[in-house]
């Protein structure tokens, strides 16, 4: 794969930046701050679930559809791609997997490491 001004190509070094270490368990997702769109006139958008507004309360609950995922010890996980749909006030999460497309250049440029990672998506 060649890059071009408008096309840029994956190496080692950007997929290594997009792996973090985190413990096992069960992760939620309960916040989202969109920066999709942002002019001048706008911060963006912020969505939290549960109404725990800023974290003022001590409770959180997950958004709505696909935002849970499990990560086992040791695991190396894609995670894949997530979609907020719905209202601000009502978000659903909508998650997809590494395209084979994707797959194939990770597989190009982290051969050593390829092997062990889980390819696998959040889920409700």
């Amino acid at each position: 794969m060649k890059a071009t001004f408008l096309y840029r190509v994956a190496n080692a070094s950007s997929y290594a930046q997009s792996f973090r270490p985190i413990a096992p368990g069960r992760y939620a997702i309960t916040y989202a701050d969109c920066q999709y769109g942002i002019s001048q006139f706008s911060n963006g958008v912020k969505v939290e679930a549960g109404g725990d507004h800023n974290f003022l309360f001590s409770y959180v609950s997950p958004l709505g559809g696909a935002s849970t995922i499990t990560i086992g010890a040791g695991q190396i996980v894609d995670a894949g791609y997530i979609r907020l749909l719905g209202r601000r006030s009502n978000p659903i999460v909508v998650a997809s997997g590494a395209s084979a497309a994707e797959r194939d250049v990770m597989k190009e440029v982290l051969p050593e490491v390829y092997t062990s990672i889980t390819f696998t998506q959040f889920t409700p």
